[in-house]
């Protein structure tokens, strides 16, 4: 058994989201949805790691049972220690936060990177800001941007936004505009208000990009009210530029067609941002 400590479900839950989807795709190949919490864990007591997985979602939950974090968190130690690639995550995740365990960032490092061999985008996501920030490792921005890009791949958006970040200030790579605004890009179409408010900067200034004004305001309305820091950012840079009132029209004509035509929700890791 692992070192418990007091929980903050709630402060863990923002970071699980991407986390937990993961694991349910990969436990759907096998149909535990029909069998009863008893049922469940008769499977996973015989060393089954999906169903150690898919157990300690439903006390995650509480789904068929009586919420128990603790019991969750077992579960999902037991499924990682069996090399399920998303419960080794989620357990690197509440070593990383303090979460049911005693914070341990490096043991979360430990985790991350087993399941990032797996080829996990948000534990590949998670160790390459653990590199970039030196949490719980030795500082490597080398090594951080290499698996933003292996995440990146993936279409995780954050660790696309992440990536063109380290490109604009050439941390751990070398600068590229282009590059940063080929990712902004992506994460913008993914519906991620953050790559949204990157890549309307990037058009705002013409670095990387053709500059153009009435597409970088389609993008601000897509994404405003997302994320206020950014947005006051990016208001600020259209103010100097002086958009025309025939920009402002034909920007809310692009967002409103954008909208209209891509529905695609983005798949992104919840409050993770290197320094």
């Amino acid at each position: 058994m692992v070192a418990v400590k007091p929980i903050n479900s709630h402060f863990f839950a923002l970071g699980l989201s991407a986390l937990l989807v993961a694991g349910c795709n990969q436990t759907n190949q096998k149909n535990f949805e029909d069998l009863s919490v008893a049922e469940l864990k008769a499977v996973a007591a015989k060393g089954d790691s999906q169903a150690q997985f898919a157990l300690a979602f439903r006390y995650f939950h509480g789904r068929g049972v009586s919420k128990n974090p603790r019991e969750a968190m077992e579960w999902f130690r037991q499924a990682a220690e069996l090399g399920f690639p998303s419960a080794q995550t989620i357990l690197g995740e509440a070593y990383l936060k303090g979460f049911v365990v005693e914070k341990n960032q490096r043991a979360a490092v430990s985790w991350f990177q087993k399941a990032a061999a797996k080829g996990e985008p948000p534990a590949q996501l998670r160790l390459a800001i653990c590199y970039l920030n030196g949490t719980g490792t030795e500082t490597n921005l080398t090594e951080g941007v290499v698996w933003l890009r292996r995440a990146a791949e993936k279409d995780l958006a954050n660790a696309q936004v992440e990536l063109g970040r380290c490109y604009v200030f050439g941390r751990g790579t070398e600068q590229s505009f282009t590059k940063s605004a080929e990712l902004f890009s992506k994460a913008a179409n993914q519906n991620y208000p953050e790559g949204q408010y990157w890549f309307a900067l990037q058009l705002i200034s013409g670095h990387g990009v053709d500059k153009n004004l009435a597409e970088a305001w389609k993008w601000i309305i897509l994404a405003k009210g997302k994320d206020p820091v950014l947005r006051e950012l990016v208001s600020e840079q259209m103010k100097h530029e002086r958009i025309t009132p025939e920009q402002i029209v034909e920007g809310e004509r692009l967002a409103s067609e954008f909208a209209r035509t891509n529905q695609t929700a983005p798949f992104f890791v919840e409050g993770v941002h290197a320094l």
